[in-house]
């Protein structure tokens, strides 16, 4: 039925042209179908090799109880369980004999979903399958590249199979394929996930309930963030690779979609007769110095929530592997190893045992699939339990990626750290394990932890450039696109493309800087706290004699603002100008006739990572001596430089001192400081009013507390207990140091005031 394997050529092999690195020898073979890499980075005992493979002669996918498998020219559908199917494939193709070349020379390259769980176990499908993709996909390739990292050596392997009639498959490319050379650069756009972060703690503090009933000890949840990607997938993961090199990543071209992985946790390796899993539990960010990373490291050596919680994982899989390995040969090798990564410590323990005769790669999954250190324990009602609160189905995320090989050989991670590329989208996971006295802020922080790395590419390396909007995260290609092809801007009462758009050269704001704006954050389709905005525009315009424009509502303009511009969803960014209009001499005629220009673009808010690791911040030296700061005057100079000095001297904001050097706020935000249980914020004459602080000091007022205004000198700000930077854009952002100062990043207190002012927002 499945053909058979007659031959297999071994031969050293060695790349030109290239670095001496599979990343680099693949690159070429990335766009055939079935090509699938599975590479190893950094210097653990689990990353020893690489390997790749293309020219599949059998491929099986499954989906739901339905399987395909191809072979050569013939191909066959059927009903069935994946697991058998699976069995069934690998029994037939089995090779007796030890494998000519370490750790592998023939078998299957691909994955297994975590949804193949529900034809493990009786399990509720409430969760929604919104990707639609198979939930197995194995690729068996007549060609492969291995390379052994410890000596630098490479090998090919070419396979000769002859299909069920006698045919014999012959490679339709060699080392030589016609894919591009190069990568392409890739694009991305906004970030989204599954959760809003009030659900995401609502679902853990349901988990603790759970758990204080009885129901489990500990439960793995997860939340998606999916975002568009444009371009070659391979260019962004080439570049993870580059950023944080980790034992078992992999990049999966399933034909009509790809999988990246960049996972550093061993699900199974078998050798013959031997098993083995490296489970990971507990994690911490690393330190910014050398101090802070030491703090770090200790303090996950030395937590018993962490322990606890490896101990319980450890034990399940111990149980898990004794299912098919002899009585007493399971053990653990290694408890509580530390393993350090580029942006965090892990725990790590090892489990070993001795597999009963006659114990097939099938009889394994089945008693182990899905990892226990994804699920929870118990692990079926912690699978319920995730598929209840999770919006999604997981699929490729905490399933497993690797190969199954014909020698009696497996690898397999555990798919963390994981992106599916389809029809135009990536979906990444991250996840943490909940246990009873697990801190909802802090188990919704780990996430972000764990996709650092990707959230700097998806985010914070592709900063719009400058006078882009600030916070923006769009690329500049993207930013280029945006203004040249949709980009419209209200003039006055009329909508024109922002190519057509004009503002006369006498026109006093351009002239003098004779006018006033306000910057607005829209939430789809939503301008926040217009009404404030508004209020302070209007404030500005009758102390200095601007008539505002009638004609329609403020509200109509920006519906069809937004509207024009495509940015009806999401977020995005809103700028209201108002001049005194055209000048006609140096006089003040009252009778000029305003100019309004209301503009709209997409935004992003600053960086998951920033968020939780907080800004740097400098003291621009220049007193302010004006009482323009009471307004969002055009006459901005000032501002402008003082960031270009917080940027110079590697900070992100700074704060602006008053002639009598009292603090009163930043160039482009409203602070925000904690002291002995008070939350303050400066009390300046030339001060802007802020609009966030304002709707914070109403939302504070509304739980019983205060946001006090207090003269502030530059030694309560450095004595303050924290430090919150605000505006109407980004909202909170913790401050992590002043004047190069470390400062407390009070995670509980800043998502206590994010809360505060998304709760206004829903109002």
């Amino acid at each position: 039925m499945f053909g058979r394997i007659v031959d297999m050529v071994v031969r050293p092999f060695q790349p030109q042209g290239v670095a001496p690195d599979l990343v680099e020898v693949f690159a070429p073979y990335r766009q055939l179908p079935y090509a699938m890499l599975l590479l190893s980075g950094g210097n653990l005992d689990c990353a020893t090799h690489s390997l790749m493979g293309w020219d599949p002669f059998v491929v099986l996918r499954s989906k739901g109880s339905t399987i395909h498998l191809s072979r050569g020219t013939e191909s066959s559908t059927w009903e069935g369980n994946p697991f058998e199917a699976l069995d069934d494939l690998l029994g037939a193709l089995e090779i007796s004999g030890p494998s000519p070349l370490a750790p592998f020379a023939a078998g299957g390259l691909g994955f297994l979903a975590y949804d193949l769980k529900n034809h493990l176990e009786r399990l509720p499908a409430t969760a929604r399958d919104d990707l639609g993709l198979p939930e197995m996909v194995f690729a068996f390739p007549m060609r492969l590249v291995v390379h052994d990292r410890r000596f630098g050596r490479f090998w090919s392997v070419e396979i000769i199979w002859e299909d069920s009639r006698g045919r014999v498959l012959e490679s339709s490319s060699g080392l030589s394929p016609s894919a591009p050379q190069e990568p392409e650069e890739f694009r991305v756009g906004r970030l989204q996930s599954n959760f809003a972060r009030e659900a995401y703690l609502e679902a853990v503090s349901r988990i603790k309930e759970y758990i204080r009933n009885g129901d489990v000890y500990q439960v793995n949840l997860s939340q998606r963030f999916s975002f568009p990607l444009a371009g070659d997938p391979y260019a962004l993961f080439r570049r993870l690779f580059a950023l944080n090199p980790a034992p078992f990543y992999a990049y999966l071209n399933c034909r009509d979609f790809v999988i990246f992985s960049t996972s550093m946790e061993r699900f199974l390796l078998r050798r013959e007769e031997y098993l083995e899993t490296r489970p990971i539990k507990g994690t911490r960010p690393r330190g910014r110095t050398p101090e802070e990373d030491e703090v770090q490291r200790r303090e996950l050596m030395e937590s018993l929530k962490d322990d606890a919680e490896l101990s319980m994982i450890v034990d399940l899989l111990r149980n898990d592997l004794g299912k098919v390995c002899r009585g007493r040969t399971v053990r653990v090798k290694e408890h509580k190893r530390l393993e350090a990564y580029q942006n965090v410590y892990h725990l790590v323990s090892i489990v070993t045992g001795e597999l009963k005769d006659g114990t097939s790669h099938g009889d394994i999954l089945r008693a182990t699939f899905p990892g226990g250190s994804i699920t929870g324990c118990p692990k079926i009602r912690a699978m319920e339990i995730i598929d209840e609160l999770e919006p999604q189905v997981r699929h490729v995320y905490t399933g497993a990626i690797g190969y199954l090989g014909l020698h009696r050989n497996l690898d397999l991670n555990v798919a963390i750290r994981t992106a599916i590329v389809a029809n135009g989208w990536g979906h990444f996971s991250v996840g943490g394990g909940v246990v009873f006295d697990s801190d909802e802020a802090a188990e919704y922080e780990e996430t972000l932890h764990k996709g650092r790395t990707l959230f700097r590419l998806i985010e914070g390396e592709n900063l719009a450039p400058e006078g882009a909007g600030g916070g923006s995260l769009l690329s500049p290609q993207k930013w280029v696109r945006y203004m040249e092809k949709t980009a419209f801007v209200w003039i006055n009462e009329e909508m024109l493309p922002l190519s057509q758009a004009r503002v006369s050269v006498e026109d006093r704001g351009f002239l003098y800087g004779d006018g006033f704006f306000e910057t607005l954050r829209v939430e789809d389709g939503h301008p926040l706290f217009l009404d404030e905005h508004l209020e302070r525009l209007q404030t500005s315009a009758r102390e200095f004699r601007i008539s505002l424009p009638m004609g329609l509502p403020w509200q109509e303009r920006l519906d069809q603002l937004l509207a024009a511009n495509g940015l009806k969803q999401g977020m995005a960014a809103v700028k209201i100008l108002v001049t005194r209009g055209e000048a006609a001499g140096l006089g003040l005629p009252e009778s000029l006739s305003p100019t309004l220009v209301i503009w709209a673009r997409p935004y992003q808010p600053p960086s998951l990572e920033a968020y939780a690791s907080g800004w740097p911040v400098a003291i621009f030296p220049e007193r302010r001596t004006t009482f323009l700061g009471r307004h969002k005057s055009l006459n901005y100079l000032f501002y402008l430089a003082a960031r270009q000095y917080a940027l110079d001297q590697g900070a992100r904001e700074a704060l602006i001192l008053e002639a009598d050097g009292l603090v009163s706020e930043g160039s482009a935000t409203s602070l925000i400081f904690a002291q002995n249980g008070r939350f303050l914020t400066p009390a300046a004459a030339s001060a802007l009013p802020g609009v966030t602080v304002a709707v914070l000091a109403r939302a504070l007022k509304r739980q019983g507390k205060k946001l006090e205004q207090v003269p502030t000198p530059l030694s309560r700000v450095q004595e303050a207990d924290g430090l919150w930077l605000a505006n109407s854009l980004m909202g909170i952002m913790p401050v992590s140091s002043l004047e190069g100062k470390p400062v407390p990043v009070m995670v509980e207190l800043t998502s206590f005031l994010k809360e505060c002012l998304a709760q206004e927002a829903r109002s």
